[in-house]
């Protein structure tokens, strides 16, 4: 059974929300989706084994027939193929093979046993480890960029469950703010009917008070509706097992605000935002990913030349057995070199290619001082609303103590008849006004502190929280 009403601080608030929020259950796979597209990558330069078996059958020339101890001819290869690094490929071959021969010929040799080293290597396009590593760079660094958004969509879980904390702390003080608002209506209430009873007051007075009651119990009412909405959304967040979002549980908060005023320096501040915010290091990501993208569009851009050998040593025999030990005894070899090349008559395309690339490198520099300029707006911003919101909580505090005074004063005036009902109430409800004023300055100031560590890329240090 879920408990009434249930203490908690906003450390534990943080923590449950690194463990069960539903958003962070989404992103926290990307890094390791990232990380299986490089292992794929990585595997490309896996040697493989190849092979293959043939068997045919054909009628040969002038009608002559095969002996019956002739058995159809087959062919069978097998071998290991090496990507290699700089480009192209290496092949280790043992090919087999059996062929049929007509009757009565000389040299009644079937079988023939090889063993074939190959070589294949690209000169200008293709070539190189720099191209051919392309795809595991950029693989390597998307590993990245999805750990930087990761992180950052942790950093944004922590400050939305941070600001929702303080949101409640505030919609539940305002409603202790409202309902002591009532308590104070229904004592004037009081002190009008016993001076109405004793013919010091008129009844008027007695309406007054009873009108100033239900102003509060309605604003009571929508104190009470926001406490329900914001406790919907810190439930959402935390998304804790046995405190869904349609739990009946109240959420206290334990931890309590502790304004302190922080003398920050803006230029600092602004230097350790563009030195640790998770966007900039994406787009610092990208722009290296730019840089190999560039490289490898020009090389495609070249001819295609590749130089080709290949060694081998010749084994032949009327029988499986003979041919393998001219093999192995390697009495016949040879070896054939060879050049291919491929130039393209158009080259367009590449062109394109790498235009495009050179482009996306100086649209991603743009992007990067265009959201510089934006973090340093953010961080200038959000230390004007530290410093503005600590003076609103000054101003509110001396306009409560104020507006107390006055509601005394007030009051001591009813006692002695020189003040009515609605004037007390009045005084009353401007006391309850500055009150939920300092309550509401002294929430901001802790999402603003918030809104500065998140600014600065500093949060999770601010929270405390080691990711």
């Amino acid at each position: 059974m879920a408990p009434e009403r249930l203490e908690v601080t906003i450390e534990q608030c943080r923590a449950w929300t690194l463990e069960n929020n539903l958003d962070l259950k989404v992103v926290l796979l990307d890094p390791d989706i990232a990380g299986t597209v490089l292992s794929e990558e990585e595997a490309a330069f896996e040697a493989a084994f190849v092979s293959r078996i043939g068997f045919s059958e054909a009628d040969r020339a002038r009608g002559l027939v095969f002996p019956d101890r002739d058995a159809d001819p087959f062919d069978f290869d097998a071998g290991v193929r090496v990507p290699l690094r700089s480009g192209g490929f290496a092949n280790v071959r043992v090919p087999i093979e059996r062929n049929e021969t007509f009757p009565g010929v000389d040299g009644d040799n079937r079988w023939s046993t090889d063993l074939e080293l190959s070589i294949s290597l690209p000169l200008l396009r293709n070539a190189g480890r720099w191209t051919n590593s392309h795809g595991i760079r950029i693989a390597a660094l998307d590993t990245d960029i999805a750990q930087a958004r990761t992180k950052l969509e942790v950093i944004r879980r922590i400050a939305a469950v941070d600001r929702a904390y303080w949101l409640v702390v505030e919609s539940l003080q305002l409603l202790r703010v409202r309902q002591e608002q009532l308590d104070q209506a229904l004592r004037q209430l009081d002190q009008a009917d016993q001076r109405f009873l004793g013919k010091v007051a008129p009844r008027i007075d007695v309406t007054r008070s009873e009108a100033g009651v239900s102003r509060r119990v309605a604003s009571i009412i929508d104190a009470e509706l926001l406490v329900k909405d914001r406790q919907r959304e810190l439930k959402r967040l935390v998304n804790r097992p046995g405190l869904d979002v349609d739990s009946a549980t109240l959420i206290v908060p334990a931890s309590e605000p502790d304004p302190a005023r922080y003398q920050l320096v803006a230029g600092q501040l602004i230097r350790d935002a563009l030195s640790r915010r998770m966007e900039l290091l994406e787009l610092e990501l990208r722009i290296a990913q730019d840089l190999s993208t560039i490289d490898f569009a020009r090389n495609q851009e070249l001819p295609l030349f590749a130089l080709d050998y290949v060694y081998r040593f010749d084994g032949y025999g009327d029988g499986f057995d003979s041919a393998a030990g001219r093999l192995g005894r390697v009495e016949s070899d040879g070896w054939i070199v060879g050049l291919t090349a491929e130039v393209p008559l158009g080259n367009e395309a590449a062109e394109a290619r790498s235009h495009r690339a050179i482009l996306t490198r100086l649209q991603r520099l743009a992007t990067r001082s265009a959201r510089e300029q934006a973090i340093k707006q953010e961080v200038l911003s959000a230390l004007d609303n530290l410093d503005a919101n600590w003076r609103r909580i000054l101003a509110a505090k001396q306009n409560a103590a104020a507006e107390a005074a006055n509601y005394r004063a007030e009051q001591g005036q009813y006692q002695i008849g020189l003040r009515n009902s609605t004037e007390v109430l009045d005084a009353e409800s401007r006391l309850s006004d500055a009150r939920a004023e300092e309550v509401r300055a002294i929430a901001d100031y802790q999402i603003s502190q918030i809104d500065l560590a998140f600014a600065t890329g500093m949060l999770l240090g601010a929270a405390r929280v080691s990711w």
